[in-house]
Formats: C-alpha cells, sequence, structure tokens
C-alpha cells in the first residue's frame, strides 16, 4: 500500500511538472528565447520519473529534485519589472547562486542515494574518502552542466542570456560550495536512523 501510495505521488508531481515545462516553453517560445527551450529540456523531470524507476531514487530526493526543476525553469522564464528572476539579488547573493548550490547540494544526496548499496558491503569505508568521492563526483557533474551551457551559447546565441565568463566561474564556485556543504552534509549524518530513512 506504502509502495502505491509513493507511485502515485511521483506519477502527481512528473504530470505538475512537466504542465510546468511546457508552459514555460511554450512563454520561451512565444519570445522567441530559444537558448532557454534547450536549457529546459535538458532537465525535462519525465525522463527524471524513468531515472527513478530504474535507479530506485528516494522519494524525498526525487522531491527535491522537481522542486530544483522549478526553481531553474522559474528563473530563466518569471520576470519582476523587467528583470528576469536569475538576474534578482537577495542581499548579496544572486539568484542564480542559490539555484546553482541548492542543485549541487541535491545532486550530492541523489549520489549518495545510488552508492549508498556499496557503502553496506565496506564496512570500513572512511569518512574522508566518502567525503573525498562525493565532492568531486558532484563538482564534475556541474562542469558537466556548464559545457551543456556552453553549447547554448554557442548554438543559440544565448551568451547574453548565459552570461559572461565571470558568471561561468561564480556558476561553478556556487556548485562546489553546494557541493562541500552537501557532502559535509552527508558524512555528518548518514549514520543516523533518520537520515537512512531519508535517504
Amino acid at each position: 500500500m506504502e509502495k502505491r501510495l509513493e507511485n502515485f505521488i511521483i506519477k502527481i508531481i512528473t504530470f505538475i511538472i512537466t504542465l510546468i515545462l511546457i508552459a514555460f516553453i511554450y512563454l520561451t517560445f512565444s519570445e522567441s528565447k530559444y537558448a532557454f527551450i534547450y536549457y529546459y529540456i535538458l532537465l525535462v523531470p519525465v525522463f527524471l520519473y524513468f531515472i527513478y524507476r530504474k535507479l530506485k531514487m528516494h522519494l524525498s530526493i526525487f522531491i527535491l529534485f522537481n522542486l530544483f526543476f522549478i526553481m531553474h525553469v522559474a528563473g530563466g522564464g518569471l520576470y519582476f519589472n523587467g528583470i528576469r528572476l536569475y538576474d534578482i539579488y537577495f542581499s548579496f547573493l544572486r539568484y542564480d547562486n542559490i539555484v546553482h548550490f541548492f542543485g549541487s547540494f541535491i545532486v550530492v544526496l541523489l549520489l549518495f542515494n545510488l552508492i549508498s548499496i556499496f557503502l553496506n558491503q565496506q564496512k570500513k569505508y572512511s569518512n574522508l574518502c566518502l567525503f573525498f568521492i562525493l565532492l568531486l563526483m558532484t563538482i564534475g557533474i556541474g562542469t558537466v552542466i556548464e559545457l551543456l551551457e556552453l553549447i547554448g551559447v554557442l548554438f543559440f546565441n544565448a551568451s547574453k542570456s548565459v552570461g559572461d565568463y565571470l558568471n561561468n566561474v561564480l556558476d561553478l564556485f556556487f556548485n562546489m560550495l553546494g557541493a562541500l556543504i552537501g557532502s559535509l552534509f552527508t558524512i555528518f549524518f548518514y549514520k543516523k536512523k533518520f537520515f537512512k530513512k531519508l535517504i
């Protein structure tokens, strides 16, 4: 019964996120911002649903990953007083910085969820080793995402929307910061019972 409820929740979330995706694609297409359509498709939530089914992603991580997806598409598609949400500052942080930090934090949890089955077989797995595995894997994924973003710049003339070299470096910095905090968080809590239920 619990499994059926979880599957139902996943399907509902996937349906809602897909509607959001379609709405933002329509919005950006009507405004001729084709680069953002490309960026939206990179995070297609339906694909995430099949990843979940294949890799047994925990429901909490699936929800957080889709929350990150909403933050991403909203950042590129919503404007307030003529300013794109990605460019709005909250104190000294841009919304873009927050999304990169949060996304990397979620990726750490996702990676831990995927490799945790191997940790059960490795009784002497050191915390330091696990920390660096999670940190470097997440930084690597963040770098791949920036390279995919570069494709948008090269083929869809998205340099004005995406930003300059400094923006790229800041994206990588906040990716690394999210990976660092996420890895420390995981190492600190992964032996706790409540954390095992969450992940």
